[in-house]
Formats: structure tokens, C-alpha cells, sequence
């Protein structure tokens, strides 16, 4: 029969001292019934759990992209203002400026030169009760659409001001990196610290652990789907142009028109950030969903008509505001390429980051360039080259004429004939190859092809033919 023995009287066993219970406390008030006892939570318990991690992972890459709050609220801000500088200032300029005055160039047939409050007058007397542009109706109306959008960006502002700083909270409390750290913090090192936040703080309910790739899906989730619409060529549109054959069209404007389309407002696709709505997934609802799609691009082309005198005007003061002050210190700026957005699409990866297309598109830019250049049209660059030698002339014995005596500048149309003829002597150079070049189409495609990563098949071998030069140029 086997036998037992207690423990306590082995020497491997050491008997605790008995714990002595903490004296109960007592509250001046009883416990009623109805009463819920709450537990302070802890500061990281506000991460557990995040409803909307799409959004929440994009705004933390968003947050190191523009190296923190400062700098965000700092852009932001000027934004602000530089939107009502430029419907003040612009709308000054119409009716604040005497331009009869201005361009006579003297006061009323005097020798005194005019000063700048003689021609800055923005009362209603030179105009007369009648036509005054203070009263006018239409000046009325774009100053109240103007106030009306820079009224919603203004609490756009604020609210994606509480949303960064709840961000700037995670960074510092749960990613423990400040602000004066993002500078020197890759975008992947953050990646792996919050990969390494899922199992503390349980950021992501559905998984136990965290992935890159999970944080690039969930970041990437919207672009991919356009990305797919232009690798499968239902975006952009197409069209073709008597004398200048199939042209794409793809600028800022459609982009802004195709996300307001197709993940925001109440026509969108999306049930909410992550989930499409149920009637997408019926193939009996497919004919109706197609027919309102229709009817809401109709109601959207409407309202972009109705804008489009707006965001003409609006486009032309921005670029003249940004672009004349550049191309009069560097002319050479007008013959400079850029890549175009419908280029950035089609050339973009499936989850690729905007700074990782960025640094690809920046490599590929170089070879590129030259490929572009290498194509030069023989008759046009004969002309060129005799224009340019034209405008040479005038602008060469203005400019020292000008050395010689700084008066020259004061003869009437002198300036004038010194800036258009180096605007044209700029343009002129942009058909004109250099000398230096080397013909070698197929070894530029293949450097950018090193970058890109993917080119049409049809482009394999023919780089040195006109047709794949004018479809790299889109």
C-alpha cells in the first residue's frame, strides 16, 4: 500500500507565512444597487481595438511623411492664408486698379511721375454709381462661393487637427519617437515598431500579429483599386483628335472628380472605409446600379460646368502668381518635363507608397528625359535654330545698349523686345538637340525600364520608332 507524506516535512518545502487580509475599507456612503463601478482605464487602452485601421494606419504614415505636427499645422495654415491672399489680392486687382491711369503712364498730360496711391482707388467715384465693380452682382456671388470653400477647408483644418494630435498622442506614448525624431526615422523603422505594437496593444482585432504587408493593404486599400482600373484601361479616358490622333486625358481635376466618385458621399461603392455595399455584390442589381452610376456622372459633369468659369480663373491667377517670377529668373523652366499623373498610375506598383513611387519616378527621371529629347524633328530644329538666331540679335544689342545706358530701358517697348525675345530664344532651344547627344533610344528605354519596372510588350525593341515615342510621352 503506498504511503503519502505531507509535504511541509520535506526540507524542499517551505511553508509561507499566513497572509494576513488588508483591512477593509469602508465608503461614507452604502453601495446602492444601481450603481456601476468604472475602473480607470490606462492611457495605451485608447489604441485597443481601432474601428477604422485603414485610416488610422494612413494617417500615422501621413503624420511622418510631413515630419509631424508642427509642420502640418504650419503648411496647413499658410494654405489658409494663401487662398485668401489670392481672392483679396485678385480681387483688389479688378477693382481696386485705375488701369486707364496706369498704362498713360502720366497724370492728366503732367512731367510728375505717378505715384502708387494715384492709381489704387477703391471707392466708387472713377466708376461712377452705375458701374462700379464693388456693386456688381457677379463679383458678389464668386466672393460668396470663395468665402463658402474656404469656410468648408477651414473646418477641414480643425478637424483633421484633432485627428493628428491623437496621432502625435500614439507616436509619443505608444511608439515612443517625438517629433524631432521623424526626421531621422525611416518609414520602415516605424513600420516595424508598430508591428511590434499589436501584441500589447491589440491594434488589429481579426489578427494576432501584424505584418507589413497587412499596413500596406489597409494604407493602399483605395489606390490599388485605381491602380487596377488603369492597368485594366478603364481609366483614363481616351479620345481621338483630328490631326493629333488619340489623346489621354487625365489631369488634377478628374482625379479629384473620380475619388469624390467612387469613396465618398453617398453614391460611392463603399458601405464604409473597408466594406462594399451589398447590392455591388447582386449580379441581378447590376443593370441599375449602372444606370445611377450614369445618372450621377451626368449630375457631376453639370455641376463641374457650372464651376469651370471658377477653376479656370482660379488656375490661371495660381499659375501666374507661381510660374512668372520662375520662368523670368530661370527661363528654362518652360522646356522642362515632368511626369504626368496618368504616367504615375500606370507605372505605379500594387501596395507601393507615394514616397517609394516618388524616389522610382526621381531614378527614372534622367534617362527618361534624354530618351525624350533624342527625338527631334529635323525640319523644326532648322527653324528653330534661325528664329533663335533672330531673337539672339535683338536681345544681344538691347542688353548692351542697356549696359551702356541704363535709360535704354525707359524707351518705350525696349523692355518688352528684351523679354519676349528670351522667352523665344528659350523655346527655340527645346527643339534643338545638343550636339553631344548620342542616338541610343533602346538603352534609355532600358535604364528606364530598370525603374518602372513594367513597359507595354509592344514597346519591346521598338524605342527608336516615332509611335512608342509619342505613347511614352502621355
Amino acid at each position: 500500500m503506498s504511503q503519502y507524506m505531507r509535504m511541509d516535512s520535506i526540507g524542499l518545502y517551505q511553508a509561507d507565512e499566513p497572509r494576513r487580509s488588508p483591512p477593509p475599507t469602508f465608503c461614507s456612503q452604502p453601495f446602492q444597487p444601481d450603481q456601476v463601478i468604472v475602473t480607470a482605464k490606462d492611457r495605451s487602452s485608447r489604441w485597443q481595438h481601432i474601428n477604422n485601421l485603414d485610416e488610422f494606419f494612413f494617417h500615422v504614415y501621413e503624420y511622418h511623411q510631413r515630419q509631424g505636427l508642427s509642420c502640418i499645422v504650419l503648411s496647413d495654415v499658410l494654405e489658409l492664408i494663401q487662398y485668401i491672399f489670392v481672392v483679396s489680392f485678385s480681387t483688389a486687382l479688378i477693382g481696386c486698379v485705375d488701369y486707364k491711369l496706369l498704362f498713360q503712364g502720366r497724370q492728366g498730360g503732367n512731367s510728375t511721375k505717378l505715384s502708387l496711391s494715384d492709381v489704387v482707388d477703391c471707392s466708387c467715384e472713377r466708376y461712377g454709381s452705375d458701374n462700379c465693380v464693388w456693386r456688381s452682382a457677379w463679383l458678389a456671388v464668386v466672393l460668396v462661393i470663395a468665402a463658402t470653400f474656404w469656410l468648408h477647408r477651414l473646418v477641414r483644418f480643425f478637424y483633421r487637427l484633432s485627428i493628428f494630435a491623437d496621432i502625435r498622442s500614439f507616436y509619443s506614448t505608444a511608439l515612443h519617437v517625438d517629433d524631432c525624431m521623424l526626421k531621422n526615422l525611416t518609414w520602415y523603422e516605424v513600420q516595424e515598431k508598430l508591428c511590434d505594437m499589436q501584441s500589447p496593444y491589440r491594434l488589429c482585432v481579426q489578427k494576432s500579429h501584424l505584418t507589413c504587408l497587412d499596413i500596406y493593404q489597409r494604407i493602399l486599400r483605395r489606390k490599388n483599386f485605381l491602380v487596377a482600373m488603369f492597368n485594366k484601361g478603364l481609366l483614363p479616358p481616351k479620345f481621338r483628335v483630328p490631326f493629333f490622333g488619340e489623346l489621354t486625358f487625365m489631369t488634377l481635376g478628374l482625379k479629384f472628380n473620380l475619388d469624390l466618385l467612387f469613396f465618398w458621399g453617398p453614391w460611392s461603392p463603399w458601405e464604409n472605409y473597408w466594406k462594399l455595399k451589398p447590392d455591388y455584390k447582386r449580379r441581378e442589381r447590376r443593370q441599375m446600379l449602372t444606370d445611377h452610376l450614369k445618372s450621377v456622372i451626368l449630375w457631376f459633369g453639370v455641376v463641374n460646368l457650372l464651376l469651370s468659369p471658377l477653376v479656370f480663373a482660379w488656375q490661371v491667377l495660381y499659375s501666374i502668381f507661381t510660374y512668372v517670377e520662375l520662368i523670368r529668373r530661370e527661363p528654362s523652366a518652360l522646356g522642362a518635363r515632368k511626369w504626368s499623373l496618368y504616367g504615375r498610375y500606370y507605372f505605379r506598383n500594387y501596395n507601393e507608397l507615394d514616397h517609394e513611387l516618388e524616389n522610382r519616378l526621381c531614378c527614372a527621371y534622367k534617362p527618361a528625359s534624354l530618351y525624350m529629347q533624342m527625338f527631334v524633328s529635323n525640319t523644326l530644329e532648322i527653324v528653330a535654330k534661325n528664329v533663335a538666331f533672330v531673337a539672339a540679335a535683338f536681345f544681344s544689342v538691347f542688353f548692351m545698349l542697356s549696359l551702356y545706358d541704363e535709360d535704354v530701358l525707359h524707351v518705350q517697348n525696349v523692355l518688352h523686345i528684351l523679354t519676349a525675345s528670351g522667352v523665344v530664344i528659350v523655346i527655340c532651344h527645346t527643339f534643338i538637340q545638343d550636339e553631344n547627344a548620342i542616338f541610343c533610344p533602346e538603352a534609355m528605354m532600358n535604364a528606364v525600364l530598370a525603374y518602372v519596372h513594367c513597359l507595354p510588350n509592344s514597346w519591346r525593341g521598338q524605342a527608336h520608332q516615332a509611335w512608342v515615342r509619342r505613347e511614352f510621352s502621355r
